[in-house]
Parts: C-alpha cells; sequence; structure tokens
C-alpha cells in the first residue's frame, strides 16, 4: 500500500505551528509566543487531524528514517560496508562506539520521535474525528507508533532474546504527545507495546486504505516483529494470511522495487511525488554512484559473496567504475519510491518460520 503526499502543503503548515515556529506577519508583535500557540486551534476539527497523521508519514517516509538516515545507521552497524574512510559520526558507529557528540544519529532519533509525537497528537484527538473514519484513522496512527517504535528498539537495544526475560533496556515507549522526559522502557516491553499497537491497528484499519496503511500492513508488520522475537508459529501466520490474499506479487526485477510506481509487491510504501516530496533524498546523498565515488560502499568481500553466475544481486554493485571500490547501483535514480513492507521479505520470513 502506497503513502500519497497529496496534502503535504497543509501538513507543512500545520505541523511549523506544532514544532513552534509558526508565525503571523500583519499583527506579528500582537501574536503569542509561537511555543504558546493554543493546540486546540490546529487540530480542531478532522481535517486538522488528518493532517497531522498525514505529517506522521512523512516522518516515517523523510530523510530521518527510512528515506535515508535510519537505513544508514543500520548499514553501518552491519559487516558489509567499506569504513576505512569513515569518521565523525559514521566512524563512531561503524566501529560500535558513541559519544556525547554526533548530530546525526542524534537528529535521526529526535526526528523519528517526532513522528510517534505526531501519531499520538492523533490519538489524543479522535474526538473530532467522525464515527465513520475515526477507526481507520486510529488504526494508521497506532501503525505508525508500532512501526516507529520497532525501528528504534532494533536499533537502539540489544536485540529480544539477549536475556532470558529481555530485561534489557530498550527505548522509551512514549504513548501521549507530551514532551516530558521518560526513561528507557525493557525490551520486552517495548515489544509488547508494538504488539498490542499492531494487534489493535489490524482491527481497525480498512482492506484497502487509498494509498494509507491498511491492516494488511499491520499484519505484515507483526511477521516482521514476531520473526524478531524468534516466534516463529505468528511469523509464519501472520506472513502467510498477507501472502495468501493475493493482492501482491512478486516483481519482475530487483529493480522495480525502488522505482516510481511499477512495484506490484508492496504492501506498505512511501511513495514518491514530483516536485512535492521526493522519497529517499538522503539514500541518494550517501550512496548514489553514477556521478562521483560515495562515501557508503561495499567491501570486496561482500561483492565475492554474490559474483556468480546465478546472483542477480550481483547488478546492484558496481565493480568497474571506481577501481578497487564497490559502490551500491540501485539508488542511482533521481527519484524512487521506499518500499517498507514488501512481499519478498514475507515469503522470506515464511520460509524461515
Amino acid at each position: 500500500m502506497k503513502f500519497n503526499y497529496k496534502n503535504i502543503t497543509k501538513v507543512v503548515i500545520i505541523l511549523a505551528v506544532l514544532a513552534g515556529t509558526g508565525t503571523g506577519c500583519k499583527k506579528f508583535l500582537d501574536a503569542p509566543p509561537a511555543s504558546k500557540l493554543p493546540e486546540e486551534e490546529v487540530i480542531a476539527d478532522e481535517a486538522g487531524v488528518r493532517a497531522v497523521l498525514t505529517g506522521a508519514y512523512q516522518a516515517v517516509g523523510g530523510d530521518h528514517m527510512f528515506g535515508g538516515r535510519m537505513k544508514i545507521m543500520n548499514e553501518l552497524v552491519a559487516d558489509q560496508l567499506d569504513g576505512s574512510q569513515f569518521s565523525g559520526d559514521f566512524g563512531e558507529t561503524f566501529l560500535r562506539k558513541s559519544s556525547i557528540f554526533g548530530e546525526y544519529k542524534r537528529d535521526m532519533y529526535t526526528q523519528s520521535y517526532q513522528g510517534i509525537y505526531r501519531a499520538n497528537l492523533v490519538l489524543g484527538n479522535l474526538s473530532v474525528v467522525s464515527a465513520a473514519n475515526r477507526d481507520n484513522v486510529e488504526g494508521q496512527a497506532l501503525f505508525i507508533r508500532a512501526l516507529i517504535h520497532f525501528e528504534m528498539v532494533k536499533l537502539f537495544g540489544q536485540p529480544y532474546g539477549f536475556n532470558a526475560d529481555n530485561s534489557q533496556l530498550g527505548v522509551p515507549i512514549r504513548l501521549t504527545a507530551t514532551p516530558e522526559s521518560k526513561d528507557r522502557s525493557t525490551v520486552k516491553q517495548v515489544y509488547d507495546q508494538i504488539i498490542a499497537d499492531l494487534k489493535l491497528a489490524e482491527a481497525k484499519m480498512l482492506d484497502d486504505n487509498n494509498g494509507f496503511a491498511n491492516k494488511w500492513a499491520a499484519k505484515g508488520l507483526l511477521a516482521k516483529v514476531y520473526f524478531q522475537m524468534n516466534d516463529f508459529p505468528n511469523a509464519y501466520n501472520y506472513a502467510n494470511q498477507v501472502i495468501s490474499t493475493g493482492k501482491y506479487i512478486l516483481d519482475a526485477t530487483y529493480a522495480t522495487r525502488f522505482s516510481e510506481g511499477l512495484s506490484t509487491e508492496s504492501v506498505f510504501q512511501i511513495l514518491s511525488s514530483r516536485g512535492v516530496f521526493e522519497a529517499g533524498g538522503e539514500l541518494r546523498s550517501q550512496f548514489r554512484s553514477d556521478f562521483t565515488l560515495p562515501s557508503m560502499r561495499f567491501t570486496k568481500a561482500t561483492f565475492d559473496l554474490i559474483n556468480t553466475t546465478n546472483d542477480v544481486r550481483k547488478s546492484f554493485i558496481n565493480a568497474v567504475k571506481y577501481p578497487g571500490m564497490y559502490p551500491l547501483t540501485k539508488y542511482n535514480k533521481d527519484r524512487f519510491n521506499i518500499p517498507v513492507i514488501y512481499l519478498t521479505e514475507l515469503k522470506l520470513i515464511r520460509a524461515e518460520s
């Protein structure tokens, strides 16, 4: 299911107010401080709540999450990148170190939680949403809240199963749109909340949701969550439910998945809209290799693993343009959609489960 950014102009205006950056111009001196603008003026009706919900999707698809930094941080703590030239935040993360400094990872974390804040703002103002739409709006906000908590706990906590009771610290759980400091919850507590949110979202969202997350996206995410927990019966069950619908078909080529509107297998994807929201800017900035050698590139050992006769993944790495270097090619496009939950991954989950 695709996420559409048609209402982005309205969203930007509303979110500027919520962030305390919106001001008037005609009577600037008479205006209240930006940080004191009444929240109820921003989300006084269903249109306002829907705009904030679209803003929560914007956080998920933006450069700090699936559009870039979150995916890059995951690559940095994997084993395939050539990190010999990394410095700053990249160098620290690659070497599994951290300091009190580091704008790149700090902003990824805070902006991801901004998505949770927006989802919680929607959940706290469902009373202004019409009865006909309330369940679906609630389900989408719960889905977004669960998705971001899941991505954050994977990055900032030891994995599920690290301790027998999963009492290792994860990330703060935020269930209200309030700014107070919160302690880190245990990994078990975070996963319990994620599952609770997704099961409620699954029950409330529509089968087909006009470009936004639907019930099959919630089921697909549950499959990923349970797989991360090594709960293979539940992982199989939820992956199989999505696969068995027949709604989603494997793409003809790997390249189609990262394209504009050509993928047939995305259960939930970030939709790039020309001139409005062109997803994946940070991915292009760090990985794109058709014009210059990027900072993010892979090791020869990684290329050698896939450089076999029948492994089509080798087309994703250019081993010729920059001798001795192995940059990625799949982001060598001006724009593309970003798959978040898709059929290939769900089939792998079902097979392994």
